[in-house]
């Protein structure tokens, strides 16, 4: 691992003004000249942008976004929209995809023509809705603190099932997964929520891959969006944020698009199109419920506010490389060869929120990661978070890569990258509350 700490001491609010402050707003993402594109055609849920600003010494902002993923480039670019909106620097802002597959992407170097006019609609449409929201959420900015509880809900399965040709995606009850909920609860002096940031290990990916009879897909926030939308109509006021966690591996118990694989080892899936969309509401309803339920137990007392700490330290970890074969060319298989196209870095960021540590990263990691991560954290709590400040596939560990996986052979990082990155982010995370301390 190289690097140093990135811009401690960035931005430093009045010093009259003792404590942490916090603001955060949402906005609605205006997809007017933006459909029809990539098959989607109709809008089942709006997809949102939310911004929280947390200012202690230094201001940091964390951003999430309903698209299914965001180029480093494009995050980037969007990350220069918040930290000019929100009067901080672009290293302090955090974006992450909220990794619905139910929303176009926002592409680059596209010719000119229709297709280029939409996208350029699209990637205007998430300035203008981060913009806005960042402004709302300084004018929002009030004293506050930070509390955090952690429970348990079932919506998520191992997608990897055993067929006949090789380990492919389906539905493995006996498979690895992580129930844990993460519930951060950031409440003004009144008691009143002002964020909850829930951090989950499951793509959001109930329609995924899922068209409707007439040929078109849906827009969607998909149980994400149906997650944090709960949470908001039980907690009025506050802005509810969801991070996908080590869910490389992990798909929503209930799907649109059921694989099943037969006693001879043969697989199938079907496509439930819209009889699959009240499965989106009531995924997202008792992921929701369980995040309010955690809220409940936090303390609602007014009075001085506590300092976070919030700490955003950023670095990165060198491994080796490959290429991934293109998804439309990869299939079950017993074995395979991985060859390295040379070392590569991942960049990591840890970002502490009093006793909250959330480890960042752009690839997807599978569970198995995200649990070791956990387990030799010392934080408190530690909640692993991907698809944050861009896109880089799958992370896949040493165990994905011996199955020869879907998450393996489409990782662009070779066997053992997946260990070295989580003993990176378990430093980081040290050195973010020694920081502190």
């Amino acid at each position: 691992m190289t690097g140093s700490p990135a811009g401690l001491g960035a931005h430093r609010p009045d010093p009259s003004t003792p404590g942490l402050l916090a603001g955060a707003a949402s906005a609605t993402l205006d997809l007017d000249g933006v459909l029809p594109v990539e098959g989607f055609a109709t809008v089942l849920d709006p997809l949102e942008v939310r911004v929280l600003l947390l200012d202690d010494r230094r201001r940091v902002a964390l951003a999430v976004v309903d698209m299914t993923s965001l180029s480093t480039p494009l995050a980037t670019e969007l990350r220069g929209v918040v930290a000019e909106a929100g009067a901080l620097a672009v290293h302090d802002v955090v974006i992450v995809a909220s990794h619905t597959f139910s929303a176009p992407h926002v592409r680059d170097g596209l010719p000119p023509g229709e297709e280029s006019d939409r996208n350029d609609r699209l990637r205007e449409a998430l300035r203008e809705a981060l913009r806005r929201s960042t402004q709302d959420a300084v004018a929002g900015l009030r004293p506050g603190r930070i509390v955090v509880r952690t429970g348990r809900c079932d919506v998520g399965v191992n997608r990897d099932v055993a067929t006949a040709a090789g380990v492919w995606l389906g539905s493995d009850e006996s498979g690895p997964s992580d129930p844990t909920v993460t519930a951060c609860v950031v409440q003004d002096l009144s008691g009143a929520p002002v964020a909850v940031i829930v951090g989950y290990a499951v793509q959001p990916g109930v329609l995924a891959d899922s068209w409707l009879a007439d040929g078109t897909r849906v827009v969607s926030a998909d149980l994400a969006g149906a997650a944090v939308r709960h949470v908001e109509d039980r907690l009025p006021g506050a802005v509810a944020m969801y991070l996908v966690g080590a869910a490389a591996d992990q798909a929503p118990r209930e799907t649109a698009v059921v694989a099943t694989v037969d006693r001879d080892g043969t697989w199938r899936a079907a496509d439930r199109g819209e009889a699959a969309h009240p499965d989106v509401a009531e995924q997202g309803r008792r992921l929701g419920e369980e995040v309010v339920r955690l809220a409940a137990q936090v303390p609602v007392r007014a009075g001085d506010g506590s300092r976070g700490p919030v700490v955003l330290l950023r670095d990165q970890v060198e491994v080796l490389g490959r290429d991934a074969a293109p998804r439309e060319e990869l299939r079950p298989a017993r074995s395979a060869v991985w060859r390295s196209t040379g070392p590569t870095s991942v960049p990591i960021a840890a970002l502490r929120l009093g006793d909250l540590a959330l480890a960042c990263l752009a690839p997807e990691v599978t569970v198995g990661t995200g649990v070791d991560v956990v387990a030799r954290s010392s934080a408190p709590v530690t909640a692993v978070v991907t698809m944050a400040d861009g896109a880089a596939k799958y992370l896949a560990d040493r165990v994905s890569f011996e199955r020869v996986t879907y998450e393996a052979q489409s990782s662009r990082f070779m066997p053992g990258a997946a260990e070295l990155v989580a003993d990176g982010l378990v430093r980081l995370v040290a050195r973010a509350f020694d920081v502190a301390g």
